[in-house]
């Protein structure tokens, strides 16, 4: 116990005492951080309940920001940070947005100087020119600024952070959430992925890049040598990438010298046409192991030749083509031997599709994970997957939810440990038998059986 009665137990119970001690108590800042530094010390889970005062210390002032932080190497940087705050909460009597603002740099700052496992900062709103990357051990930077957000700080802040970030030896992921790139920042954005020697990954969600801006990344595309993730997506009615664009991204997929082995489209209603010319380019690439197209209104026509092309494309391994009114694609994956996951859901395939799919399973050896919620597939459909199941040996994850099957009959396992609980067998005893009876992969809704009945059907399946 402290004399000036700020304890480790009024800490803990609180989770609002370092606040309390700072502003409200009068305590001295020796004495606080003292205390702030034993108990972090001498905690043995991860410094989880000194860290979390830290984080409830940084709410009570109405700071709003995603810090995470595993480690200090400098006892004596504590002190430091709480005397800026104590001296800005003295001249100012109450938290302005101005002050928080100040807060919320010097503890950044403070993290980024001490921080010996930091690896990601989620920014909103807040100005990144203030912070230098080159010594640090950041590997993932989000920024996110809300249309509200002046355009001047936005540029300020956007500048000041593609700036900081040349220098750095480990930063390999850059997102930007809710901001327009325009041609100044997507020039220098360009030149900080030319300067550096580790940033592979980009990211621009939430609003539609203009044709020049979008004809500049293009072209980098063509002569890129280290980005190998890409993520241009949209929201909801907001097409991130307009044709122009989206024809220049499949002309550098079919480039031989292309390395992108990522490309996330969703929500960019790149249409039929951009469905065919995105096969055609898959037809002849490859590097490209993970694509995501969903919701890009391809229908039927696009669907047909993305099927065509996978049955030709010998890398991607993942697909997403949910919510873009596709039809079947039986014969690609009877055809197809690299694809492992595949997101078909939102499709309205039908009964007929559904049985064509499950012909596939008997064929397929390469499919692990499979989503087809909500594509009407009927009882039918579900009876005809349900045999196929028996006979293929590798999918471990199936996902058939809101399509008209009766899931009672559908997998024997469910409906043997769904009644455990009205009779006398025990759960061990029931799992013996679903184990020898079992020929294909065995795929469990654990929720419906609660905590304790679920542990101990996943133990036993183990066993």
């Amino acid at each position: 116990m402290s004399t000036n009665g700020f304890s480790h137990e009024i800490f803990e119970e609180s989770g609002l005492s370092l606040y309390e001690a700072i502003f409200d108590q009068g305590d001295t800042l020796d004495s606080v951080a003292s205390e702030w530094v034993n108990m972090y010390k001498e905690e043995t889970d991860n410094q989880t309940k000194s860290l979390l005062s830290l984080i409830n210390f940084i709410i009570r002032v109405r700071i709003y920001a995603h810090i995470y932080k595993e480690g200090f190497e400098k006892d004596d940087e504590i002190p430091t940070v709480l005397e800026e705050l104590q001296d800005a909460f003295k001249k100012e009597g109450v938290i302005s947005y101005g002050l928080r603002d100040a807060i919320l740099i010097s503890l950044i700052k403070m993290f980024l100087r001490t921080g010996k496992s930091l690896r990601y900062l989620y920014f909103e709103e807040i100005d990144c020119s203030h912070f230098k990357f080159n010594y640090t051990t950041i590997t993932n930077v989000d920024l996110v600024l809300p249309h509200k957000v002046s355009s001047k700080f936005k540029r300020k802040t956007i500048d000041g952070l593609i700036e900081n970030i040349k220098e750095n030896p480990t930063l390999t992921t850059l997102n930007f959430v809710s901001i327009h790139m325009g041609i100044k920042p997507m020039k220098k954005l360009i030149k900080a992925f030319d300067k550096s020697t580790a940033l592979n990954s980009l990211g621009v969600h939430n609003f539609p890049l203009g044709n020049k801006s979008g004809k500049l990344l293009a072209t980098y595309l063509t002569r890129n040598t280290t980005m190998t993730s890409l993520h241009l997506t949209g929201k909801k009615n907001i097409e991130n990438i307009g044709l122009k664009l989206g024809n220049q991204l499949t002309e550098v997929l079919s480039l031989e010298k292309n390395v992108l082995t990522s490309l996330d489209l969703g929500f960019n209603n790149i249409g039929s046409q951009g469905g065919i010319e995105l096969a055609n380019a898959l037809k002849n690439n490859i590097i490209l192991t993970y694509l995501v197209l969903r919701r890009n209104n391809i229908g039927p026509e696009g669907g047909l030749a993305l099927a065509k092309a996978l049955c030709i494309n010998t890398t991607l391994t993942l697909l997403d083509v949910r919510e873009n009114h596709i039809g079947a694609l039986g014969d690609t994956l009877c055809m197809n031997t690299t694809l492992n996951w595949l997101d078909i859901s939102s499709n309205n395939l039908g009964q007929k599709v559904g049985e064509a799919l499950a012909d596939a399973f008997y064929k397929n050896i390469s499919l692990k994970g499979l989503s087809l919620q909500k594509n009407s597939l009927g009882p039918d459909a579900g009876k005809a997957i349900k045999e196929a199941l028996c006979q293929n040996a590798t999918l471990t994850y199936l996902d058939l939810l809101s399509n008209g099957i009766d899931f009672e009959d559908f997998l024997e396992p469910i409906q043997v440990l769904a009644s455990i609980e009205e009779t006398s067998v025990s759960i061990e005893e029931a799992l013996v038998s679903i184990k020898e009876s079992s020929k294909g992969p065995l795929q469990l809704n654990l929720q419906q059986f609660g905590p304790d009945i679920a542990s101990n059907i996943f133990n036993n399946l183990l066993n």
